[in-house]
């Protein structure tokens, strides 16, 4: 992964530097990572099960659906996931997103979302968040 990987590790402090589709920086989107292993370049998440959780679901989406993960780089930008018309469904969150970016091509980024927290304290107690 090279020196992609080792400029980011300021923020990712020994983890594997991804992007927000998952793909590991400089990978050219040949290598995943997701769970504790990983850390979003765009802003870190909790190493929680909840996160690895939905980012597993998330790649698991991604790869039912038959986008290609790597897709060429265009003018040196590394594009983000795109969906090829005749094989890829598009779900209506897919569509969704599309409006943000005045385009369907593209797979939307993964988005955390934040169930809450529960902790067991012991007799027959827990905190909540």
């Amino acid at each position: 992964l090279g020196e992609s990987q080792a400029a980011e590790q300021a923020t990712a402090r020994g983890r594997i530097a991804v992007d927000p589709w998952l793909r590991a920086v400089g990978g050219e989107g040949k290598i995943l990572a997701f769970g504790d292993c990983s850390c979003m370049t765009n802003g870190a998440l909790p190493a929680t099960a909840q996160v690895a959780s939905q980012q597993g679901e998330f790649l698991a989406n991604l790869m039912n659906r038959k986008y290609t993960l790597n897709p060429p780089i265009t003018q040196g930008v590394f594009l983000p996931p795109t969906r090829d018309p005749e094989r890829t469904e598009v779900p209506l969150s897919d569509a969704i997103a599309g409006f943000a970016t005045n385009s369907n091509e593209y797979a939307k980024p993964f988005q955390f979302l934040n169930l809450g927290i529960l902790a067991y304290t012991g007799g027959e107690t827990a905190l909540a968040q």
